[in-house]
């Protein structure tokens, strides 16, 4: 198969996954860097208490890893998509409005769990939208997405922040944000759903060249 034709933006509900991941990365990390900051300049945290919340992130991250897919074969990635990013809109609100260090543990908690869910539910989604033949150029693609919400993201909060704006209302905003993304992905405004590829499809060469072999 000579995949230097494939254009993957052309693929069926390609560029609506995309939108979607671009979505999800920019909003959880337009604040994601500034929590740390709220807890240690409002919540009086220490050095210590950063690396427990850290800790307590990836232990949510680790048991989405291991029910993360049976979440989306019941879900669905989409709506697991969806459900897993509205739980990370739902950790800055209990970091700013709680108002203690306890609980926000558990917000760190929902915050892996949350977008450890999200990214598993968003390759689903790639991997649902693209055959096997285009893979290597949609994964570029998904690459230049990551490399540019990681950009973008944290430059969006950091602005605000040392803009003047409270560092509790970027929370709040950030928030917003990520819930207003939870129910973009949810109700399916980038697009992503409205052709679906089910399973690998053949590239059109691999399809005519039985029909050729019989030919012959």
């Amino acid at each position: 198969v000579n995949g230097a034709k494939v254009r993957v933006l052309d693929l069926p509900g390609f560029r609506g996954v995309i939108i979607t991941m671009l979505i999800a990365f920019l909003t959880f990390l337009s604040i994601n860097a500034m929590v740390p900051l709220f807890l240690v300049n409002h919540l009086g945290g220490d050095e210590t208490f950063i690396a427990v919340f850290g800790l307590i992130e990836l232990a949510g991250g680790a048991l989405m890893g291991m029910i993360g897919d049976r979440l989306v074969h019941k879900f669905g990635a989409r709506r697991t998509a969806s459900i897993t990013l509205g739980l990370t809109a739902l950790a800055p609100i209990i970091i700013v409005f709680g108002g203690s260090l306890p609980l926000a543990l558990i917000a760190g908690f929902l915050t892996g769990l949350g977008w450890t869910g999200t990214s598993l539910s968003l390759l689903r989604m790639l991997m649902e939208k693209v055959p096997t033949y285009a893979m290597p150029k949609a994964s570029a693609v998904y690459q230049q997405v990551v490399a540019i919400g990681s950009f973008i993201g944290p430059l969006t909060g950091s602005v605000l922040v040392n803009g003047g704006v409270d560092i509790g209302l970027v929370l709040v905003l950030g928030a917003a944000l990520r819930f207003g993304g939870a129910l973009a992905i949810r109700f399916d405004l980038t697009g992503a759903r409205r052709t679906r590829l089910d399973a690998p499809q053949p590239h059109p060469i691999e399809a005519a060249a039985p029909a050729s072999a019989g030919g012959d």
